[in-house]
């Protein structure tokens, strides 16, 4: 029921701001550079959409938080300055998922913050059995919509020419894309 912000709204960052949203946060606050991630960010369910770089992003949450922080923060950019920000917007007793994957080490975690913040700080990683199950049963009833994530569709028989575009960063509207084999 609290305040969920979201920092980097690639694939994962807009799934994880529709699951705060389906899981019950009050307020979700979507954070990241592009002006259409924040966009689409909005129409996935985020109250707040909060530009980052020209802005101060940590300000902004705190603004919004009533000077707080939020009570949640969910890392998915995964750069040294995002996982520092983290820290800085989280409320004193609040957690930070860290999911995206950064750099093996980062220089400025301020590591009083577990301390004097009293803060509690979750790794992830791909995902465990049983959740697998409760991630289809999301997507099935609807809760979590994944087709404004899949922005390119290929041909199999275009496979080769995906992985290029993919991997070149796409057209600056890329997510994801598919390999469709068959009809769709």
């Amino acid at each position: 029921g609290g305040s969920v912000a979201v920092i980097g709204q690639g694939s994962s960052g807009l799934l994880h701001t529709q699951l705060a949203k389906v899981s019950g946060a009050a307020r979700v606050i979507a954070i990241t550079r592009s002006k259409w991630k924040l966009e689409m960010a909005r129409k996935m369910g985020a109250d707040e959409i909060v530009p980052a770089g020209n802005t101060d992003s940590v300000a902004r949450v705190k603004e919004l938080t009533g000077g707080l922080g939020a009570d949640v923060v969910i890392e998915t950019a995964g750069t040294n300055q995002t996982m520092i920000q983290a820290y800085e917007m989280v409320r004193p007793g609040g957690t930070i998922l860290q999911f995206g994957i950064g750099p093996s080490t980062v220089e400025g975690i301020p590591a009083q913050a577990y301390y004097f913040k009293d803060i509690a700080v979750i790794g992830s990683r791909a995902g465990l059995a049983e959740d697998f199950g409760r991630a289809i049963a999301l997507v099935a009833s609807g809760r979590i919509d994944l087709e404004p994530i899949v922005t390119h569709h290929f041909p199999l028989d275009d496979i080769q020419q995906s992985f290029e575009f993919i991997e070149s960063g796409g057209d600056g509207g890329t997510l994801r894309g598919v390999i469709q084999i068959g009809e769709k």
